[in-house]
């Protein structure tokens, strides 16, 4: 062991004593479970190698103190050196071993040394599309119940009013907010709501839009109930699913 007191001899018979003046025994740079010796340190390679105990031969002895320089962080606790997969990707949740998930997620394509950037959707290749730290298969970026890996625009809202510059994240709220003789565009996917037309206006709802809403080539599908006692209204390119 390392003795840093004033004794005339050292404690153990493989101790080193250090005088008072000498530099810090432990790394300053050391992080939440760290014990790695500082640079310099006497402690460096200078223990003794225990059969079955240490991993060490004679020509790489073990650092002194509980800790060798450049191993992973302690981890305490319960779940103290369980890895935990969640989702089952080949990333674990805490993929650097510090003990914190989610303060190190990984960069698309990254895999190691990381935390899985979404650890509760299958995602293998961390794909990230706005670099946020949250993965695709978690994220969503447009705040329309879509996850971005799923999500065919995941940059914009689905639906629009034509002749206006706001945009829904709901075929409802689009209505609500629509004039009479107003077209409410949505793009080609699957909004899961129940749809209530009940007001006296009357309204396009024009489905199967690209990203832009310039042009309709595919289908818009309401996973829902349809709904209308007042007003009338024109479908097109829509799916009604119930």
């Amino acid at each position: 062991d390392i003795d840093n007191n004033c004794s005339e001899n050292p404690h153990q018979s493989h101790g080193i004593r250090l005088p008072s003046w000498s530099f810090p025994a432990y790394d300053p740079s050391n992080g939440p479970g760290e014990f790695a010796l500082a640079d310099g340190a006497a402690g460096i390679d200078a223990g003794e190698c225990i059969p079955n105990f240490n991993a060490c031969d004679d020509n790489n002895p073990p650092d002194m103190g509980a800790f060798e320089r450049g191993a992973s962080p302690m981890e305490f606790g319960v779940d103290a050196y369980m890895a935990y997969d969640t989702d089952d990707d080949g990333i674990d949740d805490d993929g650097d071993s510090n003990g914190i998930v989610g303060d190190t997620p990984c960069s698309p394509g990254q895999t190691l040394t990381c935390d899985d950037n979404c650890p509760y959707a299958y995602n293998p290749g961390q794909d990230d599309m706005n670099l946020d730290g949250e993965g695709d298969a978690c994220d969503d970026t447009d705040n329309d119940t879509v996850n971005d890996a799923s999500d065919i625009c995941p940059l914009a809202p689905p639906v629009k009013i034509t002749g206006s510059f706001q945009i829904y994240t709901t075929l409802q709220d689009a209505y609500d907010n629509a004039l009479s003789q107003n077209t409410v565009k949505g793009h080609s996917l699957t909004f899961t709501e129940n749809l209530t037309l009940d007001e006296d206006k009357s309204v396009t709802l024009s489905g199967g839009y690209d990203c832009n809403y310039a042009d309709s080539e595919g289908m818009t599908t309401l996973n829902g109930s349809l709904n209308i006692s007042n007003g009338s209204v024109s479908i097109g390119n829509f799916i009604l699913e119930q």
